[in-house]
């Protein structure tokens, strides 16, 4: 909480996560989509493609809404 924070250490921490993104990919939808239960991997990667980016857009859109204090 009381850290002193620099424009670098925020640069750093953007550069962490680019690499990451760029290392993991896809994986990380599919990891999201069986919400990190690694049993659910298999069903979730039969999906309609269609089906799960709906429900990723739903789900961003939804804890965009939360996140702002808005009710749905």
């Amino acid at each position: 909480i009381f850290e002193q924070r620099t424009k670098r250490d925020d640069e750093r921490r953007l550069a962490d996560t680019d690499d990451f993104s760029a290392k993991w990919g896809w994986y990380s939808v599919i990891y999201n989509l069986s919400n990190g239960d690694v049993t659910k991997i298999n069903e979730v990667t039969r999906l309609n493609a269609n089906q799960c980016f709906t429900f990723l857009c739903y789900s961003k859109d939804l804890n965009s809404m939360q996140n702002n204090g808005t009710s749905i």
